[in-house]
């Protein structure tokens, strides 16, 4: 139902909860939408005169990034009072019958009907920052994932794609991953996530995990970096101290270069050739008369 006021009711409560000008024409071309995707009349929504229902309101705060959640049906509240206080995603509070706004101040709940509280409302929204949550990830420019409990997808975004989303499966991914480690039970497994990196050592009893690095703070390559310096003499003295080895290090490091694109050349084969240097020579006009072909 439309109110019995000078038509600007709807304008005054947004600006009184968004601390900016809204000019009716976008609430006029807000109900229209509404209108279209419902396929009704557009005076369901408003009229000539500047008189909207909420649910214009609602759509307009929708296409600016605001979410209206009920907190108060048939006067039973339906959200815990406390989650609104100190909450930075929380823009104000809206009657849904007379559209009185309300915003918090250090003195309480402040509305522009300052003889109705929030208490005598009936039924009301609170209007909420959708974006707030990821803000600092956009501040930052730093990419960040979204899981939920609805599906085994993880929402993948990230700053050099401008956030497009990016759907990830993990369907199965627990029961792929407790096989493998099945079949590594005699050995120990490394293993490194967003945060740390940990060792998982057999027990009988199952696994214990002890963290190597947690470099949630610290630069992830460089870590990665110390960790692999440090295992690398370990593996060369242990080779050494035993007498084997090498043939798997050696096939450890080409499949690793391999993972990371690399490409052999050929000076690399000139290093543990056992050729002459006249026949290195003849090599390589070979390899050139091949090139230039």
């Amino acid at each position: 139902m439309f109110r019995s006021d000078d038509g600007r009711t709807a304008v005054n409560t947004l600006e009184y909860l968004l601390k900016y000008n809204i000019s009716e024409n976008s609430l006029h071309q807000s109900a229209a939408m509404l209108a279209q995707i419902q396929k009704v009349s557009v005076t369901e929504f408003c009229n000539k005169s500047g008189y909207f229902v909420f649910e214009v309101l609602q759509h307009l705060l929708f296409l600016r990034g605001m979410q209206c959640k009920i907190i108060k049906h048939s006067n039973v509240w339906t959200m815990d009072h406390q989650c609104l206080v100190d909450n930075p995603a929380v823009v104000g509070i809206i009657n849904t019958v007379t559209l009185n706004p309300f915003v918090l101040t250090d003195k309480g709940w402040k509305s522009l009907d300052s003889t109705e509280t929030v208490d005598d409302m009936l039924n009301a929204v609170v209007v909420l920052k959708m974006w707030q949550p990821l803000q600092q990830f956009y501040i930052d420019n730093s990419s960040f994932y979204i899981t939920t409990d609805l599906d085994q997808l993880r929402h993948e975004h990230y700053p050099s794609s401008s956030w497009k989303t990016t759907s990830v499966s993990y369907e199965n991914l627990k029961d792929v991953v407790k096989k493998e480690i099945k079949k590594q039970r005699k050995s120990q497994i490394m293993m490194s996530n967003n945060k740390e990196i940990v060792v998982l050592s057999p027990h009988r009893k199952g696994w214990e995990s002890k963290t190597i690095l947690n470099y949630e703070c610290i630069n992830i390559e460089k870590m990665h970096q110390k960790i692999a310096e440090a295992l690398a003499d370990i593996v060369v003295a242990h080779i050494h101290q035993t007498g084997n080895g090498w043939n798997i290090l050696t096939h450890a490091l080409f499949s690793c270069f391999n993972n990371l694109n690399g490409q052999l050349p050929l000076k690399f084969f000139d290093k543990i050739s056992n050729l002459t240097e006249e026949e290195l020579l003849k090599l390589r006009d070979y390899q050139n008369g091949l090139d230039n072909i």
